[in-house]
């Protein structure tokens, strides 16, 4: 497919945190080879303030669902016709679809009347695109950039331009936080986020083996360390901070996503649960020991060429056993447990030396 000379792009990424940056490079790769594109961007309203400064988005338009749950019938219907509308009225002509579902294909097609409509086919929700990329059991052995990449392939865009970095551009106005600290600061991320739900624990490296490290850290480094999280993980970050026998700075459900960013831009070292913080310190640049258990770091793993960005998981035959989107059930965590608070401290070690 031959694109136009300046064409208007919508894409959509509708998931969380982690996949929003995941998309980054994919933005910035489409703006290299088409400069002088318009580039609209359709996402929630969590994930906003990632793509606010960035300066390869023209529009951003937020599509969301927890939101609409939240109103009454009528005042839905109202949001969401306001917002077809508003999408309509930029004439965008080519659609790039980030996501597995095949409504924002239809709205684009009957609603919005983009005529090119590039995206997944996944478990035949690719109805309504022009373009299909089919999205087979390879998924689990690529990283999700590169699964993103491929939709490029109708583009007329060469490889050589793929970018190999997250980018995360913070609010310009400068930030205050952590500003007076004179210790070493280390981020520690324990909970899972919100993409996995009520089986986000199945991502939680054990308590014990948190607070051991934690002592370890103490007795070895002068350092400040702070628990970050959302508001899903604010339990479980107040009952470290309870049993931890040193003072911890508790963040969890407390910052804005720009403060979350000024905080991990300051710290040392990140260690934590894959989760969109840590890509967030990833994009940062920030060095960070990512814990593994049932996803797959091949295609969660941080996304990045430098030796202080480390993913982390242990040997055990049934690790990874996240596939095709699906969370197993699991008594054990045994994958998390075998990854021992020893081995987290070498590494550690190693990144504060």
């Amino acid at each position: 497919m031959r694109s136009k000379a300046s064409p208007r792009i919508l894409i959509v990424n509708p998931y969380g945190i982690g996949d929003a940056l995941f998309s980054s490079p994919f933005i910035r790769t489409l703006k290299k080879r088409h400069t002088d594109a318009f580039i609209g961007l359709m996402l929630g309203s969590r994930t906003k303030p990632l793509f606010e400064f960035n300066p390869d988005i023209d529009a951003i338009f937020i599509y969301d669902k927890e939101h609409l749950r939240s109103l009454s019938l009528w005042q839905r219907s109202v949001e969401i016709i306001k917002l077809m509308f508003t999408i309509n009225r930029y004439r965008f002509d080519l659609l790039l679809d980030l996501s597995n579902t095949d409504e924002y294909a239809f709205c684009a097609k009957f609603i919005w009347n983009i005529p090119i409509r590039i995206g997944f086919q996944f478990k035949k929700r690719g109805r309504f695109l022009t373009h299909k990329v089919p999205l087979g059991r390879d998924f689990s052995h690529i990283h999700v950039v590169e699964h993103y990449y491929r939709l490029l392939e109708f583009m007329d865009v060469s490889p050589e331009l793929f970018e190999t970095r997250l980018s995360l551009h913070p609010d310009p106005k400068p930030q205050e936080w952590f500003r007076d600290v004179d210790e070493r600061l280390i981020c520690l991320l324990p909970g899972g986020g919100k993409s996995w739900g009520d089986k986000s624990y199945y991502k939680y490296w054990p308590t014990p083996h948190y607070l051991k490290l934690i002592d370890d850290l103490h007795k070895a480094f002068r350092v400040k360390i702070v628990l970050i999280g959302g508001p899903d993980d604010q339990p479980l970050c107040d009952a470290l901070a309870q049993k931890s026998p040193h003072p911890l700075i508790n963040l969890a459900g407390q910052t804005t996503l720009q403060q979350l960013i000024a905080v991990l831009a300051r710290a040392n070292l990140v260690i934590g649960t894959e989760s969109g913080p840590l890509h967030m310190a990833t994009a940062l640049n920030r060095p960070l020991l990512a814990l593994f258990g049932p996803a797959d770091p091949i295609s969660y793993g941080p996304f990045s060429r430098l030796n202080t960005q480390i993913a982390m998981r242990s040997s055990v035959p049934c690790s990874p056993c996240y596939q095709n989107f699906r969370v197993p059930d699991c008594s054990n965590r045994v994958c998390l447990k075998e990854l021992s608070p020893e081995t987290v401290f070498q590494k550690a070690s190693f990144l504060l030396s």
